[in-house]
């Protein structure tokens, strides 16, 4: 460059649309001859987290072509499980994994514990099939250790962790999932289904109850006349948005409960049936979060969503001392209704400083946010 010459130029860097909000201090060396260092320069990058998906979902079971349609959970069962996910954000989740991790140890055999969903527009949303078996046998000890999560151990329920990410996003919600196990052991039996015609916005009730799924609650009894009509207690759970053939088959039931009633098998095109309910995760959302590179604390304010109540959450400051993490608590606080508004005194050290927020609702729905800052030396 010669003497009082300037020249620039462009340089690209790629962020991932996973990257957190962060706030760094970015330092530019200028060289001569590649070895002399002349001088530097250097200015703040703030980075905006993108906006994400935002999952609401459903969960039930269904053991009416593999089991007893009864609704329940009986040793030596299989078990389908069905997860109808929705994207209620405004960008396309580009690919959305369901999983359920086996916390029962022995008691459960998972046979396809995840499902993948590839491409999921805003205001669309697709069901996913699971499989587990529940063992014969009663087991007699708790889980592996290998499983970190500290919950009770109960013998008689079958006991998973539901996730939904985004992996691309790093978008995440997850919550325990806990099915009671009925004493009454599965016997095989040849069972007879029927072809039914099922016309569009045909209803379907008694489905997966989320408060109380000790009830025994089945996956679907198909309204088929005036009198099941009469009988029918609980709201419906869904409709189907198209005319097509399911898989029908009659079920007896005791003296508790004369009425029969023909127990309805999943879609054989799931994304043809609408559910009405829906759980959605805790939303975290970061407001203005005053700090100077030159002070040692800050303050963040934040606000708190959640539709079904929220319970609780935790924030956590982590920092980085050469190759160790180290993490301090900052704060537990218990918290009510569908919206909280809170602030948080953060330290904030030499380095990064990653301010961490986790929090639970009443089902016990977990969402975890992150915002970086960079403190220069």
């Amino acid at each position: 460059i010669a003497p009082g010459a300037t020249r620039e130029w462009p340089v690209r860097i790629k962020i991932p649309k996973s990257m957190s909000a962060r706030d760094d201090k970015v330092v530019v060396n200028f060289y001569k001859n590649a070895e002399t260092a002349l001088s530097h320069s250097s200015f703040r990058a703030k980075i905006i987290q993108t906006e994400r998906p935002k999952f609401n979902y459903a969960y039930w079971i269904d053991d009416v072509r593999r089991g007893n349609a009864d609704g329940r959970l009986s040793r030596g069962e299989s078990i389908d499980m069905y997860v109808r996910v929705e994207n209620k954000g405004n960008v396309v989740a580009k690919k959305v994994k369901v999983h359920i991790a086996n916390e029962s140890g022995s008691g459960v055999l998972l046979v396809k514990g995840s499902a993948t969903i590839d491409g999921l527009p805003p205001g669309a949303s697709q069901i996913v099939k699971l499989a587990f078996d529940v063992s014969k046998e009663r087991p007699q000890k708790p889980p592996s250790k290998r499983i970190k999560r500290d919950k009770p151990f109960n013998p008689d329920e079958a006991s998973f962790r539901l996730s939904i990410a985004d992996e691309a996003f790093d978008s995440s919600i997850e919550q325990d999932v806990v099915f009671p196990i009925s004493a009454d052991v599965f016997t095989p039996k040849n069972v007879e289904f029927e072809s039914w015609n099922v016309k569009k916005d045909t209803q379907v009730i008694a489905g997966p109850n989320f408060n109380t799924p000790a009830k025994g609650d089945r996956l679907a009894q198909l309204i088929d006349d005036q009198n099941q009509k009469n009988a029918v207690v609980e709201p419906p759970i869904g409709e189907f948005k198209s005319d097509q053939v399911v898989d029908v088959r009659k079920v007896e039931t005791d003296d508790s409960n004369p009425m029969p009633y023909r127990a309805v098998c999943s879609p054989k095109q799931p994304s043809d049936f609408i559910g009405y309910t829906h759980l959605a995760a805790p939303q975290i959302e970061f407001l203005n979060l005053s700090h100077t590179m030159n002070v040692d604390r800050a303050k963040a304010d934040i606000v708190l969503t959640d539709n079904d109540g929220l319970n609780h959450f935790e924030a956590y400051i982590w920092t980085q001392d050469d190759l160790k993490i180290k993490v301090e608590k900052l704060e537990y606080k218990i918290v009510e209704g569908n919206e909280a508004r809170v602030s948080i005194d953060v330290p904030i050290r030499i380095g990064d400083n990653s301010l961490v927020i986790v929090v639970r609702d009443n089902r016990n729905t977990e969402s975890m946010a992150i915002y970086h800052i960079n403190r220069e030396q």
